[in-house]
């Protein structure tokens, strides 16, 4: 005799604590400042938290309807108390800071004029950080109090060692910052950490914090590969099959498919250059039962014979690997 049982975790149910990467459009309240410089408080019907940042968003003030926010409109708007953004015309870098996207030869610093909202990441009264995304790549610009918008620049270099094709980042935005801020970063002893400064959001924000004494500067080891623990709840549709011959009665037995109610305990690992590389153990916890019941003849009596076979416990760990091709 022979018996399979499938478990398949199908989307009957799924209830999930941990943050799901797609993004989700909502309502939220917020404001925009218009060229004149009025404050016009109102509600974005349809806000998108992305990553990339937009080049215009619907707007509905109290008291004027619908209007569509552009840099030709607008000067800053904030949804939802922590998503601001302000108008920005300008240039910006577009050469590659990803290694799959470099070329067979290192072309020079090349710009486009974009036509956007940056999002600001950071603000405090000496100075103000901003991002751009697109498609193309991700930008980072700074804004002293009555200055220009200056963006950070970095970019990635390409170089042979033997016939090996290697690559390396300009790093133009330490020295930037290093030129910005001398007297800051000497005093709160930063030097050491510029020089291993990344570009990336999350570290440019904690330097600032550095910089301006928001948070202490330790010297605690950077978490190579960030993850995120979750907890999930869900539901499994579960088979069994068992074959044999007639001698065996439970393989005339049609048994049940039944679902079950399923806990899943997992971890988001992100790696890669860009923390695009996503690595997600997850270990599938459940239970079930699977019954049924053939009616049989033995001469000119009748009789029934039930089957039931259950599964206390069955753990099933798992793991999958992905790459962000999206953000």
């Amino acid at each position: 005799m022979i018996i399979n049982m499938r478990s398949a975790a199908l989307a009957i149910l799924l209830v999930s604590f941990y943050h799901i990467a797609f993004t989700q459009k909502n309502e939220v309240q917020g404001y925009y400042i218009n060229l004149k410089g009025d404050s016009i408080p109102g509600k974005f019907p349809n806000f998108n938290p992305g990553t990339r940042n937009p080049s215009e968003v619907k707007f509905t003030s109290n008291n004027n309807g619908e209007v569509l926010l552009t840099p030709q409109n607008c000067n800053l708007f904030e949804a939802g108390g922590n998503e601001k953004f302000t108008a920005y015309h300008g240039l910006r870098m577009v050469n590659t800071i990803e290694e799959s996207r470099l070329g067979t030869e290192n072309l020079p610093d090349t710009y486009d004029s974009i036509y956007t909202f940056l999002k600001i990441i950071y603000q405090n009264k000496t100075v103000t950080l901003y991002r751009y995304k697109d498609k193309i790549r991700e930008n980072f610009f700074y804004k002293n109090p009555g200055k220009e918008i200056i963006e950070l620049k970095n970019k990635l270099n390409m170089y042979y060692s033997g016939e090996h094709k290697l690559s390396s980042a300009t790093n133009e935005f330490r020295e930037q910052l290093r030129q910005q801020f001398p007297e800051q970063i000497e005093a709160r002893q930063l030097q050491s950490r510029l020089n291993s400064l990344a570009y990336l959001e999350k570290d440019l924000v904690l330097f600032m914090d550095l910089l301006n004494g928001t948070v202490t500067n330790t010297s605690h080891k950077k978490d190579k590969y960030p993850k995120k623990l979750f907890i999930g709840a869900g539901a499994a549709f579960n088979a069994l099959d068992i074959s044999g011959d007639e001698s065996y009665l439970e393989a005339q037995v049609n048994h049940k498919s039944p679902i079950s109610p399923v806990i899943t305990l997992g971890a988001q690992f992100y790696a890669g250059r860009q923390g695009r590389i996503l690595i997600t153990p997850r270990v599938n916890i459940y239970s079930f039962s699977a019954s049924g019941k053939v009616n049989l003849t033995s001469g000119n009596a009748e009789y029934s014979h039930e089957s039931e076979f259950k599964a206390k416990l069955v753990i099933t760990p798992s793991a999958t690997l992905g790459y962000n091709i999206i953000n």
